[in-house]
Formats: structure tokens, sequence, C-alpha cells
């Protein structure tokens, strides 16, 4: 290996390992989240993004598209699944929490979403 490659691989494992601690401010009660960090609750994670990132390195424009669609859609139904899971266990609340998608074209700020809300 190169002093790049060790350099990157370095600066990886520091950014894995100060993102891998639950941040002080992380909700373990029942209570509902702010809605900041509710719009965060949808957004891909560092870890999906780079492996998006080398999912989609030297395609083109539209491979890129169908493979980040399909891997979002593929996420999505792993959220659910797993939601499903635990509410047959009984450990999720009434309603599910989905992760939402990028807004109808010509949807306004009034809102296409419903919050994630089913």
């Amino acid at each position: 290996m190169n002093t790049k490659q060790m350099a990157v691989i370095s600066a990886m494992i520091a950014v894995s390992a100060s993102l891998s601690a639950a941040p002080a401010h992380a909700q373990t009660s029942g209570q509902a989240a702010s809605p900041a960090a509710q719009q965060q609750l949808g957004q891909a994670s560092f870890f999906e993004r780079v492996g998006d990132w080398f999912a989609t390195v030297g395609k083109s424009s539209g491979e890129k598209q169908v493979i980040l669609a399909e891997r979002r859609a593929k996420r999505e139904a792993d959220d659910l699944a797993d939601q499903a899971k635990k509410a047959a266990a009984g450990e999720l609340p009434d309603r599910v929490e989905s992760r939402p998608g990028p807004a109808a074209p010509g949807a306004g700020a009034s809102g296409a979403q419903t919050g994630g809300q089913l």
C-alpha cells in the first residue's frame, strides 16, 4: 500500500470511530423527536453515502440514477421489514416511520409529505 492509500484508510477509520458512539443528545425515552431530528431521520447516513459513491464511481449519469434508486428502495424495504418485526414484537408505537422520498414534481412547501405517518 502506498502512503496515500494508508492516509485514506486511516481517515476512514478515524471518522467511523468518531461516528460510532451514540451522540449525547440521542433520545432513549418515548418522547417525540424535534422537527429537525425527524427531518434527519430520513436522510442517508454517512456510510450509506460512501457506499453509494463506491457503487456509482465511474458510471454514467443514467446508470448512477438507476443504481441509487435501487439502493434507496432496498434500504426502504429493509427499514420497513425491521419496523414490522419490531411492531410484531410490541417494541414500536402504533405508527410506522419511513424515509421520505424525493418530493413530487410541482409539490410546493404546502406539503406533499405526510411526515412519515401512515
